[in-house]
């Protein structure tokens, strides 16, 4: 519905619907957007890194809007130390 109005591509950086599992794999969330009605079903491209979630592990999510520091909204697949660590960000605590 949301692509509809925008009447525009969109990206995403996670597949999962609010207050639902998140799907093990891009295939399972494609095969479940139009299960009731195929015909309204919009062209999809997903791009992943091919990894399946088996786990279904949410992703972090990094506010990084603040100039003098970032911070986790949300720690997930990739913990907010190996972020630090591996990217030299510091998360205002």
């Amino acid at each position: 519905a949301l692509m509809e109005r925008l009447g525009l591509p969109m990206a995403s950086t996670s597949l999962g619907r609010s207050g639902e599992p998140l799907p093990a794999d891009s295939m399972e969330f494609a095969r479940g957007l139009y299960r009731d009605n195929s015909e309204e079903a919009p062209e999809l491209a997903v791009i992943d890194t091919g990894l399946d979630n088996v786990q279904r592990i949410a992703s972090t999510i990094v506010d990084m809007s603040n100039p003098a520091g970032y911070r986790l909204l949300r720690d997930g697949a990739v913990a907010a130390v190996d972020i630090e660590k591996d990217c030299g960000l510091k998360f205002i605590r």
